[in-house]
């Protein structure tokens, strides 16, 4: 049976200056497997199969600056 694999992988950088900095990341998962019925399970079709769908999402923004020698601020979202 086939088994249908994807995953996408987005990530940026950015220094503003020497203070301030932003990274951010995205990723899609997914794997799509069609699955036959068996024949002995006793299925009112076993003609027909299944198909699984499985996706899945990750992402993150974070904003790092230096406000003062010895103080740094960082933010961070996830999604």
């Amino acid at each position: 049976m086939p088994i249908d694999v994807r995953e996408d992988l987005f990530r940026i950088d950015h220094n503003f200056n020497d203070k301030w900095s932003v990274l951010g990341h995205f990723i899609h998962d997914s794997n799509v497997t069609t699955q036959a019925t068996p024949e002995w399970q006793g299925d009112n079709y076993p003609t027909i199969g299944t198909t699984f769908s499985n996706p899945s999402y990750s992402s993150t923004i974070k904003l790092t600056g230096a406000l003062k020698p010895n103080v740094l601020l960082e933010a961070s979202f996830k999604l």
